[in-house]
C-alpha cells in the first residue's frame, strides 16, 4: 500500500511538472547581443526542427523606460516556442539612453540579426511576426510600417499598442489623470526629447514620426490589434486610427476589443493566446514577399528659430559706442554648448565679474540673447560673461549645474586675462537660467562661488513647474514648462521611485539651501507663468539660515528678461549687484 501511494505521488508530480520538463527536455534557450549597448540583447527560445519554422519577436512594454525581456515575457516566449515557433524576446535602449528613433532602430537591428542568424535557430527568416505590448506595441507597429514593413515582418500583433505617443500626450493632461497615463505621457516627451509645438518644426516632425499611422502605406505588414474594453491606460483610439490608415492603403488589419480592464501583456489569456497563434500561422504559411529597400530615417538635426530681441530690451540696453567694449568667445569645456561670451572694457583696476545665464526652458536659448544687456553692464564697470550650457536635450540634470560650476571655475582661473577680481563674482539669470543661478548660489557653499544672485522669474523648483503644468486650466506656457522639466529630470515624478524622486529633489534650489549661501534678489510679475512661489519658498529656507533673500513681485505679466521693462527695475538690479559684488 505504501509503495502504491509513493508511485501515485510520483505520477502526480510528473504530471504537475510535465510542462517544465518538456521545456527542459526539448526547448533550447540562449542570450545573444545584437548590438554593442548593454540593452541591445535578446533571449532566444526554440525547438530543433527538421524544416525551417516560423518565428516570433516579442517586445516588452514599460513606457519606453522600464520593463525587460525576462519575467512574464520569458514564460510567454516558452509557450509560443512550444507551439513550434522560434521565439526572440528583445530588450532595447530606453528613452533615457537615446531619443527617438533609437528604440525603433534597435527593434529593426534585432530583426536583421535574427534573420542573419536564422539557421542557428532552425528559422525561416522570411516568416517572422512581431508582437509588442503598450510601448513595445508602438515599437512593433513601427517596425511593421517603417519602409516596406511587409518585407521586414510578415505580421504585427499589438497588445494595447501605444500607436500614437502624441495621443497619449494629449490624453493625460491633468493631475486627475491616472498615474500610469501621466507616466506614459511624460515618457513620450522624453522619447521625443521635446514639447510638441508646430512652430518647432524638427520637434514636430519627430513627434509625427513616433505616430505609426504617419508611415502607413500599402507595403506595410498586416496587423492584429487587441485592446481591452476598459483598458485604463491605452484607449482603443490608438488601434482604431492606425487600422483606418492601414486599411485605406489596402493592408489587412484585425482589431479586437477584449472584455475587462487588462492591459498590455495581460491580454494574453487562455482565450486570446490560441487566437494569436492561429493568426501567426495564417500569416506565415505563404511564401514571403520580395524584399524592398528601407528608406533612410528623417534627419533629426534640431534647429530652433532664432530668438528675436525685444525692441524694449534694445532701448533699455543701448549699444555702447563702437570700440569701447571688447567682445570675445571662449570654450570652458569640450561640448559645443560649453561656451561663453566675454564683454569688458579696458581699465587699470581689477573689476567685478557678472555672469549672465539665459533662459529657454533648459531646451533652447543662447548666450547671444543677452548680448545687449551684457554690453550695457560692461559699460557699468563689470566684466560680463554670458554663458551657454548643455540643454535638456543634450544631457539630463545635473549637467546644466555642472556646466555653470565649470564656467565659474574657468572665469576664476582666467581672471587675470580679463582684469577681474576672482573674489567679486555676481550672477544674473532669467527663467531656466534663473534656476541655474539660484542653484549656483545654494549648491555646496554658494558664497564660495558667487557673492550674490539676481534671478528674474527663476524656476527655482522644477517640481512646482511640473505641478502647475498638469493642473486644470494650465496655460500653454505652463504645459511647456512641465514637459521640459520632465525632460530635464528624464523621468516622470514618481514617489515610488527613489532615484527619480532624488533627481527632482536635487533640481530644487531650496533642497540645497544652507548657511553660507549667496544672498539673492528674486523677481516675478503678478501674472508670471512662473509664479512667485518658486522664490518665496526658496527665500523662506534661506532666511531661516540667516542668508539675505528678497522675493519681489511686480505688476503685469512680464517673464524673465522682459521684467526689465518694469520702470526702474534695471537700475534697481544694478544697485543690488553693486552692493553685493
Amino acid at each position: 500500500m505504501k509503495r502504491a501511494i509513493t508511485t501515485f505521488l510520483i505520477a502526480v508530480l510528473v504530471l504537475a511538472t510535465g510542462t517544465v520538463g518538456a521545456h527542459a527536455a526539448g526547448l533550447q534557450q540562449g542570450t545573444y547581443a545584437y548590438g554593442t549597448h548593454q540593452r541591445q540583447v535578446l533571449d532566444a527560445y526554440w525547438h530543433a526542427a527538421s524544416t525551417p519554422q516560423a518565428g516570433l519577436i516579442l517586445v516588452h512594454g514599460g513606457a519606453w523606460n522600464g520593463g525587460g525581456r525576462g519575467g512574464g515575457w520569458a514564460e510567454t516566449a516558452r509557450w509560443y516556442a512550444d507551439q513550434k515557433l522560434a521565439v526572440f524576446s528583445i530588450d532595447h535602449r530606453f528613452n533615457t539612453d537615446v531619443a527617438w528613433p533609437g528604440p525603433r532602430d534597435d527593434v529593426l537591428a534585432a530583426i536583421r540579426w535574427v534573420k542573419a542568424e536564422a539557421a542557428r535557430f532552425d528559422l525561416d527568416p522570411g516568416k517572422l511576426v512581431i508582437m509588442g505590448s503598450q510601448a513595445g506595441g508602438q515599437l512593433a507597429t513601427a517596425a511593421g510600417t517603417y519602409g516596406a514593413g511587409g518585407s521586414t515582418v510578415r505580421g504585427v500583433i499589438g497588445l494595447s499598442a501605444i500607436a500614437s505617443p502624441y495621443r497619449s500626450w494629449g490624453g493625460a493632461p491633468h493631475d486627475t489623470s491616472p498615474a500610469l497615463r501621466r507616466k506614459i505621457r511624460d515618457n513620450a516627451v522624453i522619447l521625443a526629447r521635446c514639447h510638441p509645438v508646430e512652430s518647432d518644426q524638427p520637434c514636430w516632425s519627430r513627434w509625427a514620426d513616433t505616430v505609426t499611422k504617419s508611415r502607413a502605406s500599402a507595403d506595410d505588414a498586416p496587423m492584429y490589434l487587441l485592446t481591452a474594453e476598459h483598458d485604463p491606460y491605452v484607449s482603443a483610439g490608438h488601434a482604431d486610427d492606425l487600422a483606418a490608415a492601414l486599411q485605406a492603403g489596402g493592408v489587412s488589419v484585425t482589431t479586437e476589443t477584449v472584455a475587462g480592464s487588462q492591459s498590455g501583456g495581460h491580454l494574453l489569456t487562455d482565450v486570446t493566446k490560441p487566437k494569436t497563434l492561429a493568426w501567426i500561422r495564417a500569416h506565415t504559411s505563404s511564401p514571403p514577399p520580395a524584399e524592398k529597400p528601407v528608406g533612410d530615417p528623417p534627419s533629426l538635426v534640431r534647429k530652433h528659430p532664432a530668438t528675436i530681441p525685444d525692441a524694449p530690451a534694445r532701448r533699455l540696453f543701448p549699444r555702447p559706442v563702437a570700440g569701447t567694449t571688447i567682445e570675445t568667445t571662449h570654450a570652458y569645456g569640450e561640448h559645443p554648448r560649453q561656451r561663453l561670451d566675454a564683454y569688458y572694457q579696458p581699465g587699470p583696476e581689477p573689476r567685478p565679474a557678472l555672469i549672465v545665464v539665459h533662459g529657454g526652458h533648459w531646451y533652447e536659448g543662447d548666450k547671444q540673447d543677452w548680448a545687449g544687456a551684457s554690453r550695457w553692464f560692461a559699460g557699468q564697470g563689470y566684466a560680463v560673461f554670458s554663458v551657454d550650457y548643455r540643454l535638456n536635450t543634450d544631457a539630463p540634470w545635473p549637467a546644466q549645474r555642472d556646466d555653470l560650476d565649470s564656467a565659474i571655475t574657468w572665469i576664476r582661473q582666467n581672471a587675470a586675462a580679463f582684469n577681474i577680481d576672482p573674489g567679486r563674482i555676481v550672477m544674473l539669470g532669467s527663467s531656466a537660467g534663473g534656476h541655474l543661478a539660484t542653484m549656483a548660489g545654494t549648491h555646496g557653499k554658494g558664497s564660495d562661488l558667487v557673492r550674490g544672485v539676481v534671478a528674474l522669474s527663476p524656476v527655482a523648483d522644477p517640481g512646482l513647474g511640473y505641478a502647475a503644468g498638469q493642473a486644470a486650466g494650465a496655460t500653454a506656457a505652463q504645459v511647456k514648462l512641465r514637459d521640459n522639466a520632465t525632460l530635464l529630470a528624464r523621468c516622470s515624478p514618481d514617489p515610488d521611485s527613489v532615484s527619480c524622486s532624488e533627481q527632482w529633489s536635487d533640481a530644487a534650489a531650496r533642497s540645497h539651501a544652507g548657511e553660507g549661501d549667496s544672498p539673492m534678489y528674486l523677481v516675478h510679475s503678478q501674472q508670471d507663468f512662473v509664479p512667485a512661489a518658486h522664490s518665496t519658498q526658496l527665500c523662506s529656507v534661506l532666511t531661516q539660515v540667516r542668508v539675505s533673500c528678497t522675493a519681489e513681485t511686480t505688476a503685469g505679466n512680464y517673464h524673465g528678461s522682459a521684467l526689465f521693462q518694469v520702470p526702474g527695475l534695471r537700475d534697481k538690479v544694478l544697485g543690488w549687484l553693486r552692493a553685493h559684488d
